[in-house]
């Protein structure tokens, strides 16, 4: 072996020790580097999949609670329409109750409420029922003065009463209606029992 080739083998072992020694070097540097991004990601992943937890979370309290109040209101909705399907046929039925008991009625609303001198105002339906001898009984037993008026009022059932100062509604519309403000919610609560 010459010199040159001693050289040389002794440039390639010192290179091999170096370059084993530089990858050696770099492979470690390599892995903590790889170490350092796998913890950072593992990290970012883990914050952003709790992030993306909560805001999901949060997201779909939401939607449940929007869900809940739109299904409230649907539930009101129904409610109210039932309440006004069940006074509107109470309206209906009052007006074709019997003649006896309709009577009777409308004879506790003149005595209770009736002023001498009033003019009662009746619907056209009811000129067959609510005649004039009718309200001349009334007014003889009460000792006052009534009449019925010329003009049939634009209602369904009931009476209005006419005075020198002020009219009284009695109409069955009127009368439905303060009874309904009075005990909706009572009974809305009988009706619909809640769970």
């Amino acid at each position: 072996m010459n010199n040159r080739d001693s050289i040389l083998n002794k440039i390639v072992e010192v290179s091999e020790a170096q370059i084993a020694e530089n990858i050696a070097e770099g492979t470690t540097q390599a892995d903590e580097i790889i170490n350092k991004a796998t913890m950072d990601s593992n990290d970012m992943l883990d914050k952003f999949n709790a992030t993306t937890a909560a805001t999901f979370k949060e997201v779909v309290r939401r939607r449940v609670s929007v869900a809940n109040l739109d299904a409230k209101k649907v539930l009101m909705g129904a409610k109210r329409a039932s309440m006004d399907t069940l006074f509107e046929s109470a309206l209906a039925s009052a007006f074709d109750m019997d003649k006896k008991v309709y009577l009777s009625i409308i004879k506790g609303m003149i005595k209770e409420n009736a002023k001498s001198g009033d003019k009662i105002i009746i619907a056209e339906d009811d000129s067959k029922r609510i005649t004039k001898k009718f309200v001349e009984d009334i007014a003889k037993a009460m000792d006052i003065k009534l009449t019925i008026a010329k003009q049939f009022g634009e209602f369904k059932g009931g009476i209005i009463l006419a005075g020198d100062s002020y009219d009284t509604n009695l109409t069955f519309e009127v009368e439905l209606n303060a009874i309904r403000n009075d005990s909706e919610t009572e009974l809305a609560s009988k009706i619909f029992k809640e769970q």
